[in-house]
């Protein structure tokens, strides 16, 4: 039992500093208008996390679901749809397909931990990851530009945040121990403003489902808190809008898209659907395994003839995911999504709904076929020993 629970631990430690290390995985080279991040030296140091719970994976106690078979179901997709398609990049490190592969094969494991001592720890780890943002970087400065982080993508940092979020809010109802309650609240407190000024509108509409849900449950186990925040909202609203206006208005802009960024940026995303399913029309071969994952940008040219107009990588994982592996590999991750979505519903999940929700959203705008927090949040919300049943946790 001691050596079961160990190697548990090492694995749960291995994927909370692997998530920890990706939030700064690009801070040697992002610059905003002259605001440049400070350089960490982090830089893919996230590997060495990922390959340590990738080898203490397979000492872990297995168990046979569905969940399992499907996940290896799509790494064997992957593989047939580059062997019929052959990975364009010279470097098998950066293809899509290694990427994609290992981040099932490091994090699927966690569909069947101890979901508990998972929150735990990446509540503990949360403002170790937060804080620097604010020392290093001030995310207030950049004004009308979005700020994304050491990631470089403020969609990606949303979506990694809001895990956090739910993983402190977990932590906050199955703790009795008030250090762990303060903490998790604190984590809470300091992810939203980050994902506020990144401007993120799927990370924002995620944001405000996870809060409701978060408020609302307060409201009927937590009256004392609920006043308390409610308080010091109504105290603090006026300010925050008058100091915070300029972000406040950007934001508006952005959901309007009236600035000319935010309408090439939705544009963008409607040509590249719009190129790649004219390529699966005119081209129906390449329908059931794709044209290989990771090779949107690089074969663009060669699917030129198939009405391929759009040359950069496509904006919705779900379409990208069809365009480069196909029919058949969509449909499974799908029915993932709808799976895991009955589950949660049957038994009134509604934080995990909202999660799921978000996380189904944010994947719609972000090229996220190998993301990690994508993956590791899809897979927390497998694990079915999680349920959150009328605002309490049962273990």
């Amino acid at each position: 039992m001691t050596s079961k629970f160990n190697i548990e631990l090492i694995y749960i430690t291995s994927v909370v500093t692997a998530l920890g290390l990706l939030f700064f995985a690009n801070s040697e080279n992002i610059e905003y208008s002259g605001i440049q991040t400070v350089s960490l030296g982090i830089g893919k140091s996230f590997y060495f996390p990922c390959v340590i719970a990738l080898i203490s994976s397979f000492f872990l106690k297995k168990r046979q679901d569905n969940y399992g078979r499907l996940f290896y179901i799509l790494i064997v997709l992957g593989l047939v749809s580059s062997l019929l398609h052959p990975p364009l990049k010279s470097n098998p490190i950066t293809w899509t397909l290694t990427r994609f592969t290992f981040a099932i094969l490091c994090f699927k494991d966690i569909r069947l931990i101890n979901p508990y001592s998972f929150t735990k720890i990446a509540t503990i780890a949360s403002p170790f990851i937060i804080i620097p943002h604010y020392i290093i970087t001030n995310p207030f400065s950049y004004g009308a530009h979005r700020y994304a982080g050491f990631y470089g993508d403020s969609n990606f940092l949303a979506i990694a945040l809001i895990l956090l979020i739910v993983c402190s809010y977990i932590t906050i109802k199955s703790e009795n121990n008030k250090f762990f309650i303060i903490l998790g609240y604190f984590s809470i407190l300091i992810s939203i403003p980050l994902i506020f000024v990144g401007m993120s509108r799927g990370g924002l509409i995620g944001l405000a489902l996870i809060l409701l849900v978060i408020i609302s449950d307060l409201r009927k186990t937590n009256k004392k808190v609920y006043v308390i925040i409610l308080v010091c909202f109504l105290l603090s609203i006026g300010s925050v809008l008058e100091n915070f206006s300029d972000l406040f208005s950007s934001i508006s802009s952005r959901f309007l898209n009236e600035s000319d960024s935010d309408e090439y940026s939705t544009l963008a995303r409607i040509y590249g659907i719009q190129s790649a399913l004219n390529v699966l029309t005119n081209y129906p071969i390449v329908i059931p395994f794709g044209i290989g994952l990771g090779n949107t940008v690089p074969a663009a040219s060669e699917y030129v003839k198939y009405g391929c107009f759009y040359k950069a990588e496509i904006h919705n994982t779900f379409v990208s995911m069809m365009y480069e592996g196909g029919l058949i590999m969509v449909s499974i991750y799908l029915y993932i999504y709808i799976k895991v979505f009955r589950s949660l519903y049957k038994y009134r999940n509604y934080l995990l709904l909202a999660m799921l929700l978000s996380l189904f959203f944010s994947l719609n705008t972000l090229p996220g076929v190998s993301f990690m927090p994508g993956w590791i949040s899809l897979f927390l919300l497998c694990n079915e020993k999680i349920l959150i049943i009328n605002g309490t946790i049962n273990k």
